[in-house]
């Protein structure tokens, strides 16, 4: 029978503890550090889900349009204009990027400026 090197070489491996990555010795085969790093991932079950943050509700422009009766593009216009001018309205001008959606947090600050703004 033949014998293995790559079991044999299983006593090359200098630290092995479960937080920190193995110092292997480079004459290790291929297949004992795939084994290493495998048997280290091997505590995560594949039906082991992720904790999941709490959803928060978020309030579109649309939902406001529809709200407000007023066109979505008026409301658009009126809200670049808003964030351009950070003195009238600094919580929208500090929370809104430019190509990111028209949409906000339902217990935000930001929410009450957006609304002000739309009703003027």
């Amino acid at each position: 029978m033949a014998s293995f090197p790559h079991f044999v070489a299983t006593r090359q491996i200098v630290s092995l503890s479960r937080n920190s990555i193995p110092k292997i010795v480079p004459d290790i085969s291929a297949f004992l550090v795939l084994w290493v790093v495998v048997g280290k991932m091997g505590d995560k079950s594949m039906t082991d889900k992720p904790a999941t943050k709490p959803t928060i509700e978020m309030i579109t422009l649309k939902q406001l349009c529809t709200e407000l009766k007023i066109p979505p593009r008026e409301a658009r216009e009126r809200l670049r204009l808003a964030v351009r001018d950070a003195k009238k309205s600094p919580e929208l001008a500090k929370s809104h990027k430019p190509g990111q959606a028209w949409e906000w947090p339902k217990t935000s600050p930001v929410l009450r400026e957006v609304r002000a703004v739309l009703t003027t």
